[in-house]
């Protein structure tokens, strides 16, 4: 979820009361503090590395750090990241209109957000997933702060698999440059960052792997090398009922209805272009 959706997520959530909302907060308070069955990321991280081996670009992911420093990974409950956000909510809040009316959060929308807990229990290992860094402000610095969705260290290795998590119906949606500044952080304090997108289809309820045995495929995209794990909808909630994680199974369901619909429509706008074309 992008900074704006955050923006928007955030101050609706601090303004509004549904039920909706209510189940989503649910699922996170009853989910976030038990332990589940992680998936063995050494596979994985070998992959990443057979795939920087074999790469034509002699360059590739040899990341810039620039002028960051002091970089360390935090909770999303730190205090000083939440005054953060709260001046960012604020400020966000003051430019809309006297009689703007916030839309509830759909389906879709609340059930992206538990597929994101699910893939975190997966993949994640600790709470500290923010990325908290001094940026240079004028004749000093300032702390700066960027949010990961799974953050998963190895301090003896030096080895940090940083991953973005992409929900979509129909279009798959580009995490690249998103992934590259977090890796530019990274970099300074671990000397092997492994970018990984998670993607959901969420118009699919077709089993195509096991969560715990992905099968990751090699992307390069500008000189940088990333791995993407695809998963459908399904794929995810087995995972979530193998290890007994407690989830609203409407939401999730109408989710997938308004999925399907959208998917469908996106692939009937698509012909109708092509046989404009012709």
């Amino acid at each position: 979820m992008r900074t704006f959706q955050k923006l928007m997520w955030l101050a609706f959530w601090r303004k509004e009361k549904w039920i909706q909302l209510g189940s989503l907060c649910a699922f996170v308070k009853k989910n976030r503090r038990r332990k589940y069955k992680k998936c063995n990321v050494s596979p994985i991280e070998q992959q990443y590395f057979d795939a920087v081996a074999v790469s034509k670009s002699p360059s590739v992911n040899k990341f810039d750090p620039g002028d960051c420093q002091n970089v360390t990974l935090i909770a999303p409950n730190n205090a000083d990241y939440l005054v953060h956000m709260k001046k960012i909510i604020s400020a966000f809040q003051a430019k809309r209109p006297k009689n703007y009316v916030p839309r509830p959060p759909s389906n879709l929308y609340l059930a992206s957000k538990m597929t994101e807990c699910v893939i975190r229990a997966c993949y994640g290992l600790g709470y500290a997933r923010i990325i908290r860094y001094d940026t240079p402000a004028g004749q000093s610095f300032e702390h700066a702060y960027m949010e990961c969705d799974i953050i998963r260290s190895d301090v003896a290795k030096s080895t940090v698999i940083v991953g973005e998590i992409k929900s979509y119906a129909s279009n798959k949606p580009s995490a690249t440059s998103q992934l590259y500044k977090r890796c530019k952080i990274l970099a300074i304090c671990f000397k092997h960052v492994i970018p990984i997108v998670f993607s959901v289809k969420m118009s699919s309820m077709e089993k195509t792997q096991d969560m715990l045995c992905p099968a990751p495929r090699a992307v390069t995209r500008k000189g940088f090398l990333y791995l993407h794990i695809a998963f459908s909808l399904k794929d995810v909630l087995d995972y979530a009922v193998e290890t007994r994680m407690q989830y609203d199974e409407k939401i999730l369901q109408d989710a997938y209805v308004e999925a399907r619909k959208l998917a469908t429509q996106k692939y009937m706008h698509r012909n109708t272009k092509k046989l404009q074309k012709q």
